[in-house]
Order: C-alpha cells, then structure tokens, then sequence
C-alpha cells in the first residue's frame, strides 16, 4: 500500500503506478484475520476515495477499468460479510463522486431455476448449508472469488469439498505441466463446447499465472507443443472412441514431444474441462459479474431479447432456433428479466396420473413404485442370452423416441471463442452398440486408474473418490417424496451416459434405463452429456420436471451426468495410451 500511496502524491505522474498495483490490488483482504481484513479494507477505501477525487485523469481511468467490475463483484458475492458490506460503501461512494459505475446483469448463480434464486451470499449462506459456507470462505481466501460454478455445487457440499481437492490439485497443485499451460489447455477444452463462461474464467487465471497474453491470440500463437494437443482435445470432447494408440504418436515423440506425465496431466485437464462445460450449460450459469458477459452501463431492465442462445454460459449474442417465436411464447428467466427460453406450447412434458396429498401433479411417487420394481427384476449375466443382452443394451440407447437427437442447425461460435478452434463443426455422433467397449475388456479400477496414478501420482485416488461419491451420494428422497432408494435411478443415469458414449457394463441390467427413465429425462441427461452447447432453460425446466425435481435434485442430477462422462472420456484416453506403450 505504501507504494499506492507516494503514487498518489506524486499526482500520478509514476508512469509505473498502474503496473505495481494492479496484480496486488484486492490482496489484503484474502486472510482470515478480520482485524487485518479491516486494516486492508478501510486502506482500499482511502484509495478509491483518492482515485475519485481524480476520476478524470487518464491513469485513475486505467485502474476504475481495471478494478471496478471486482469492486462490483466483491460488493455483491463473497462470502466474507466485512467485505461485502465495505465494497458496498466504497461502490456507493463512488456513485455519489460522479464515477460511472456499472449494473450487474445476473445477481444469482443461475438463470435455470423456476423460483428466484437469492444471492448466494445476501442472506450468509441460507439456502445452502453451513459446511458449504466454511468451503466458500476457503475459496475466497484462496482466489479471492467463490466462482458461480462452486456455488451450485454448494447445494451438495460433500461432493464439492471432494471436487475441490481434485480441481485445486489438477490446477494448481504438484505436477508436471507449468501453470500457464495448465490453464491454456483448459481454455481449449471448453472451448469445443462454446462454454464462454469457462473460457473467460480460464483466461483472467492464465494472465495471473503469468501467461504469455499473446496466446489469448488464438492458436497461432501457441506453442506447437500445445498446438500439437488440438486433435486429441477434439476426439476426446465428442467421439473419444476414435482415439487410438497413433494418436499419441506426434504427442510423445520429436522436438516438441510431452512425457508421458505430462501427458497424463493434459489429458485429465482436457477432460475435466469439457464435462465442466457440461456442467455449466446444463445448469445455465450465469457469468461471473466481473466478466464483460456479468455487468453493463445500460439499464439491465432494457437488455435486449434473446441476448444469449438461450444459455448464459455460452455468452453469445444470437437467436433462437425457432424462427416464428412470438412475445406471448416468452418466459422470462427469473434472473435476468430477458427472455431465456421458449415453451412450446403444444406438447406436454408432464405426467400428471399420480397426485401429492397436498394436490401437487408429480411423478415422482409413480418413480418410486417404478424403482421398487425394478429391485425385484431377477438379473444374473450368466444365466442372459448374448442375443437378450445385445438387444437390451441396444435398446436402452436408442435415440428413435427422443426429442432431440442431433442439432439441426450450427451454432453461432463467436469470434473470442473461435480462435481456440480447429473443426468447429466436429461433434458427438453415436458410436455403433457392436463398438461399445466392455468394462470386462478395460476398466477404470482394473486397468485406466492404475495407469493414471502411476503416471500423474495421486491423481487417480482423488479421482476416484470423486467417482465413487458421485455414485452412490443420496438423500433418499426424490421430488418432494422422503425415504426413496434412489440407488437404481443413479446407476440408471451412470449407465445411460456411459452406453451413450459407449462403455457397456455387462453385470448391469441395461432393461432398468427405459424402466426408470423417461423419454424426456433421458432426452435432457443425453443432451447435458454430448450436446451441452445446445441447452435451454426450457430443457433445464421441461424436460425433467414430470418428477417435480427441487433445483438442489437437478445440480445433482447434472453432478451425476459429469463424472459419468469424465470415466468414459478416461477410458478411452488412457486405454489407447496403455497399447501405445505396449508398442
């Protein structure tokens, strides 16, 4: 701070005044001492107050460019309630000073929930629980953010303290790859999914780790090491079954080669990324407010129609696919006041045969006789025909009764996210079932998790932690219905998304999907799994709402979808990688 403070009397004629300060800025307040926090902040205050007082000199210019979305930010979503309340004195201050402050476009972390959704942090942590607010201050005092992603996973705070490990290790923990590089491959990751939301996260964490900004580019200014990594991004994002052991080839071999602990690291990151963006569209995040998508100068009341396709994790300006939409089609998204989604009024997606006590339309108890039955289906694969289980399995991912199978038209990529692309228009096509690559033949415990921990140590245990919680993490209530074994509908979800991307579990009754999921269930988990670019707060709402499902229930659901696809895109990594090593 001593060094703001003779910048500032020196009438900010130090021509290096805005390049000490700006990466060291907010810094005081990320310790948990609250004495110390107030020490930092009251001198934040006196220094806004002075760059105020000088609001049109150009280098004051430079840092309320600089500093005010965080300002916003920080006045808005943390989970410190010293530092909300002191941001919010400086942000009002500043107003009554004549600075120009902007508006933020989404005060919640989604724009997919039918109620309002609060602010995360207006209220301390009310709508989650307490273990998640000990988990947000953690965050915050480790990146000064609680992203908007973390805050969903709150709604689940034993799966995201074990994400954390998983995603703190991979990013920023012991490994082979530089931090830099780290965060790059995680922008092309995302990218192959549109998800701005990621990518521009990505971004601000690879200029803070002393990234080279002209990467951010675009691909022509990467190393050819990196660049070398596109191919592989691309199968392993949409069609990871084609990846094969001469893949790898000019990755580990040559002037530009990886090790094979390097690779093992780009793989994970490669893969961790895209089932993110999975997981971001499919929840519709909303963008962080310190990011050119989260704030504006206009009135956010004015923001125009359709300002994202549909989904605010894209980040895209744009219409929707429906030509002949119509004012009265319009349901406004509860965030936003702009228009998120269009209801089409002539199909119902609703199951409305069975009836709450208190008269609410649900399925959810006809789920719970479904799944009751579904515990008595005697299964033994020894006693199965291979032609019975050929057919079930078959059955179980066929596409023919879906609502949405493939996109019927190309989605408009902009320009910020198309320089991280090669073969834009590459996506997910169904594998054939006779393709499908068996559990018996490579397996995650058997043969991908020994690999990949002897490759990238500890890796693999925290990954299969992560793996094992997800599966078997319950309640034991679906849709407002209490003391429901939902273990059935979460292996019928797993197994879904893995027969989709072509991994067959041959001890697993494939007769259970069509049994436990409907065809609007199975439509949206399928599209959240290959198709995420292309999701709505329609789908989001409709598609899986017959169950009545809580917004916590669709975070898990979605949670599910994630690693699910995370062990699949593995499999087909490493089991490629373990034959070019056989070599």
């Amino acid at each position: 701070m001593a060094t703001f403070q003779s910048g500032f009397e020196n009438g900010f004629g130090e021509t290096d005044l805005y390049e000490d300060i700006a990466p060291s800025f907010f810094y005081g307040i990320k310790q948990r001492d609250k004495d110390k926090r107030a020490q930092a902040l009251e001198q934040i205050y006196k220094t806004v107050e002075i760059w105020a007082s000088r609001k049109n000199e150009e280098v004051a210019k430079k840092l309320f460019v600089e500093h005010l979305p965080t300002m916003l930010r920080l006045s808005v979503e943390c989970p410190l309630e010293d530092v909300r309340t002191a941001f919010t004195r400086i942000v009002t201050m500043l107003k009554e000073s004549g600075v120009k402050v902007p508006n933020v476009i989404h005060p919640a972390p989604s724009s997919f929930s039918r109620e309002r959704l609060n602010n995360t942090f207006v209220s301390g942590v009310s709508q989650l629980e307490e273990t998640s607010s000990a988990i947000f201050v953690e965050a915050f005092i480790n990146q000064l953010r609680v992203p908007r992603l973390i805050q969903l996973l709150g709604y689940h705070p034993k799966y995201l303290q074990c994400f954390l490990r998983t995603h703190n290790f991979l990013m920023r923990g012991d490994g082979p790859l530089p931090y830099p590089d780290r965060h790059y491959i995680a922008i092309m990751a995302a990218s192959r999914h549109r998800c701005s939301y990621l990518v521009s996260m990505q971004e601000k964490e690879f200029l803070e780790q002393n990234g080279d900004p002209t990467w951010l580019l675009g691909l022509n200014h990467i190393p050819t090491k990196l660049r070398n990594l596109l191919t592989l991004n691309k199968l392993l994002a949409h069609q990871p079954w084609h990846v094969r052991a001469d893949t790898y080839k000019n990755l580990l071999v040559g002037p530009d080669s990886f090790s094979l602990g390097e690779l093992a690291h780009a793989i994970v990151i490669m893969t961790h990324y895209h089932v993110l963006a999975s997981f971001a569209l499919g929840c519709g995040v909303n963008p962080e407010i310190d990011t050119p998508q989260g704030n504006c100068y206009e009135d956010v009341s004015q923001i125009p129609a359709f300002c994202y396709q549909g989904n605010p994790a894209l980040g895209v300006i744009g219409s929707p696919s429906d030509s002949e939409v119509t004012d009265s089609d319009i349901v406004f998204s509860p965030a936003s006041s702009s228009p998120a989604y269009v209801i089409n009024k002539t199909e119902k997606f609703f199951d409305t045969t069975c009836v709450m006590t208190n008269g609410v339309e649900t399925s959810s108890c006809s789920l719970m006789k479904t799944l009751d039955s579904v515990k008595d289906i005697n299964f033994d694969p020894e006693l199965e025909t291979k032609e019975a289980m050929d057919r079930e399995f078959h059955e179980s991912r066929s596409v023919s009764d879906l609502d949405f199978k493939q996109p019927t038209s190309p989605l408009l990529t902009p320009q910020d996210l198309m320089k991280y692309l090669i073969d834009p228009k590459y996506g997910h096509e169904d594998i054939e079932s006779n393709s499908a690559l068996k559990d018996g033949e490579y397996s995650w415990e058997d043969h991908a998790f020994p690999l990949i921990d002897r490759l990238y140590s500890d890796i693999g245990y925290l990954l299969d932690e992560k793996f094992t919680l997800a599966y078997t993490l319950t309640y034991n209530k679906v849709g407002g219905q209490e003391d429901v074994n939902t273990q059935g509908f979460r292996r019928a979800i797993w197994n879904y998304i893995q027969a989709i991307k072509g991994i067959r579990h041959d001890d697993y009754n494939y007769r259970e999907v069509n049994l436990v999921l409907d065809k609007h269930f199975k439509t949206y988990i399928r599209m959240v799994a290959c198709f995420p670019e292309q999701i709505t707060q329609f789908d989001f709402l409709g598609r899986i709402d017959s169950l009545r499902l809580e917004f916590s229930e669709k975070i898990h659901i979605n949670m599910i979808v994630l690693e699910a696809r995370l062990q699949a895109e593995l499999l087909y990594a490493f089991r490629a990688l373990m034959k070019y090593m056989k070599q």
